[in-house]
């Protein structure tokens, strides 16, 4: 009976000294995506803060009721739509452990990415309901509602296509970027990817960043989802497949170039993608579509905080 009770009490002392799962330290930020076309010379580092500020404004209300109300609400949507790519797209991204969530500060939405458990939660900050799908099988793209818009869609996978990637850098030396300190980098670079069925396809990029010394932080499973709407997610995928070859070591991911190499896996708190050839829909007349990343307000988050968890007081819908 002693060695009994000594047993259970030895059980409970490891309980109580090893849990189950130890939480891992992540990154919390906040972003501004812009899209459209642009000349990069003519794009610098601004004020965060105030570009972060003007993409949180909550678009317009559409106009409803009357005979021409379908006909209003479709301008008045298209009228945000357009509002948004000029001001850009406000989100607060948390990425710690096997989860990420990010929100769409405008429209009140919020999504988990749960990779381990391959599902998507839509969540509806503003009416607190949420749905959640596999990130297997996402649903198809229904357009934007007085909610807000649709859930993520899966915008990429991993087809076995093989990457290469030439490029031409040069630094940009430092430079302060409100309260960071940043090493800036431009790289001229042609991307082919080649199918497993043999096609391939060409584009031709240009970026310009500035790196933090922090470490940045991303789930591989991310890079398949997209919060970007419309020809703009073309735009998230082509560089979404840019960042793996970059920065994942697989043998069917090539990098070759000239200049100083770029520090790999660093924290951007600025990067400018202009694209042409199969990047976005340039056309033959050789304009570039761009996309502005701006980041800021980073600080580090524990994988077992609640922001990664669906309230309990929200609602499940179909």
């Amino acid at each position: 009976m002693k060695s009994l009770c000594a047993a259970f009490a030895l059980a409970a002392l490891l309980t109580t000294l090893l849990p189950a799962q130890a939480a891992t330290t992540g990154i919390a930020y906040d972003s501004v995506t812009k899209f459209g076309s642009a000349d990069a010379a003519s794009l610098q580092p601004g004020n965060f803060d105030a570009d972060f500020q003007t993409a949180s404004q909550p678009p317009q209300e559409p106009k409803r009721g009357g005979l021409l109300g379908g006909l209003n609400a479709a301008i008045s949507q298209g009228m945000a739509a357009g509002a948004m790519f000029r001001t850009g797209l406000a989100e607060r991204h948390y990425v710690a452990g096997s989860k990420q969530r990010v929100d769409n500060v405008a429209s009140q939405t919020a999504t988990i990415l749960d990779c381990q458990a391959r599902t998507i939660a839509t969540l509806d900050l503003k009416n607190k309901t949420y749905t959640l799908v596999s990130l297997d099988a996402p649903q198809p793209a229904t357009g934007g509602s007085r909610s807000g818009p649709s859930a993520p869609q899966a915008i990429a996978t991993d087809d076995g296509s093989k990457v290469a990637i030439t490029t031409s850098n040069r630094a940009l030396g430092m430079r302060q970027i409100g309260p960071d300190s940043t090493d800036g980098y431009q790289s001229d670079m042609m991307m082919t990817v080649t199918r497993a069925d043999g096609q391939s396809s060409t584009s031709q990029m240009s970026k310009t960043e500035y790196l933090t010394k922090m470490g940045d932080i991303s789930l591989t499973c991310a890079s398949l989802v997209s919060n970007a709407p419309g020809p703009s997610a073309a735009a998230m995928s082509q560089y979404a497949t840019l960042n793996r070859a970059m920065n994942t070591k697989n043998p069917r991911f090539t990098v070759s170039g000239s200049g100083p190499p770029i520090p790999g896996g660093r924290f951007s708190v600025y990067t400018l993608l202009t694209m042409s050839g199969g990047a976005g829909g340039s056309g033959p007349s050789g304009a570039k579509f761009a996309m502005l990343l701006e980041r800021g307000h980073e600080r580090s988050i524990m994988s077992d905080d609640p922001v990664f968890s669906i309230p309990s007081d929200f609602t499940k819908t179909n």
